[in-house]
């Protein structure tokens, strides 16, 4: 895995604390998109399930002859409607790109839909998504971004398309994935990290509750009751309910660290060091030390950033990547870039876009992961 880089990420005031910058978020109110710039889809997943999503037709940014895709996918007991998955979707919408933001199964009222609970490993559940907007909308490019445990699941989706040479993504972007599942669940165990699980597990002990009404007798209700860690709800509902014979098989599993090397597709991972959920160490350290640097997967890790959260001390814009994309101002972000997709980026900023300053924000791994997206485009147009 090769480090990336690109502007440095300086955290806003008092955000230098990890935990701090991972709540941050909540007291940081966001415009939501309106509900009426979207059509929802149902889409059959596998036999009789099925996940739920947002579509959003490429804007007045979209260039000609280009039919961009990017799918979104948020972090566990979160939805479509979270405020980060919104905020990377309007920015993908002002550079020109279509949006799905799907759903996981059960997420945002749809425990109906499907028998079985979501877990880390459902990498399939994106590959079915990504196939049928293909084939429904034409698009010819498509990107898989992913939040936390969206972020494993899109590594994940990659990694096994790399296996079978597939070219269904044209990249994918993880933002604080836990790649090694068995490492952040011991993390989550310890300390204050306690508040977080506690908050985790009262959404999942609600979510059997509600599926129990819709199917009786599925779930083992009296061991519900006794379940005081996500370890355990994990051995006795996720991994059972998934096919896993308990919650160490589910995390060696449906970790994306088993599937990094076959991925094939550029792909982005962003970390920072100080995420109290995602441990650093046991996550990336070792494999950003030991693979090649002919890799597609790039590992782009400051030393702040929390859980997601990525705050930074100034706002970005699109009119920002205008220069750090531009050919004049060729650096590390474009230097294994061919000559044709340096002339082509620029113009993808370009092509309509009503205002470059449009949607300001200090939010770093949204700008970051659409600065990847852009880059990823330009290469597929020049190819």
């Amino acid at each position: 895995m090769t480090e990336y880089k690109t502007k440095a990420f300086v955290p806003a005031p008092g955000l230098r604390n990890g935990h701090l910058m991972t709540i941050a978020p909540i007291f940081r109110l966001r415009a939501q998109l309106p509900a009426s710039d979207c059509s929802k889809l149902t889409i059959e997943v596998a036999p009789g399930n099925y996940v739920t999503g947002y579509l959003h037709e490429a804007g007045p940014g979209k260039l000609p002859g280009e039919s961009a895709l990017m799918v979104i996918v948020h972090g566990l007991e979160s939805s479509a409607q979270a405020s980060y998955v919104q905020g990377l979707c309007k920015k993908a919408l002002a550079a020109g790109f279509s949006v799905f933001r799907m759903n996981m199964r059960n997420c945002e009222g749809t425990l109906s839909l499907s028998q079985t609970l979501y877990n880390a490993g459902l990498s399939d559940d994106l590959v079915a998504v990504v196939k049928q907007l293909r084939n429904d909308y034409g698009y010819k490019t498509v990107f898989a971004c992913g939040f936390s445990l969206g972020g494993n699941m899109v590594l994940k989706a990659a990694g096994e398309l790399g296996r079978l040479n597939s070219r269904l993504l044209d990249g994918v972007v993880a933002v604080s994935p836990p790649i090694e599942l068995d490492a952040s669940v011991s993390a989550i165990e310890t300390g204050v990290n306690r508040l977080y699980e506690l908050n985790f597990l009262l959404g999942l002990k609600r979510k059997i509750r509600a599926k129990e009404k819709l199917f009786p007798g599925k779930f083992d209700m009296q061991r519900l009751a006794g379940i005081k860690t996500l370890r355990e709800f994990d051995n006795y509902f996720t991994a059972v309910d998934a096919g896993y014979d308990g919650a160490a098989s589910y995390y060696h599993g449906a970790s994306a660290m088993r599937c990094l090397s076959d991925i094939q597709c550029p792909a982005l991972i962003i970390a920072a060091k100080d995420d109290p959920l995602v441990p650093f160490e046991a996550s990336f350290k070792t494999i950003s030390r030991s693979s090649g640097t002919a890799h597609p997967v790039r590992l782009l890790a400051p030393e702040h950033g929390g859980h997601v959260s990525f705050i930074a001390f100034d706002d970005m814009h699109l009119g920002d990547f205008e220069q750090v994309l531009s050919c004049e101002q060729v650096g590390e972000f474009l230097l294994d870039l061919p000559d044709l997709a340096k002339k082509q980026l620029p113009a993808r900023l370009s092509g309509g876009v009503v205002d470059r300053q449009q949607g300001a924000d200090p939010y770093w791994a949204e700008w970051q992961a659409l600065a990847f997206c852009i880059k990823c485009c330009a290469v597929a147009a020049s190819q």
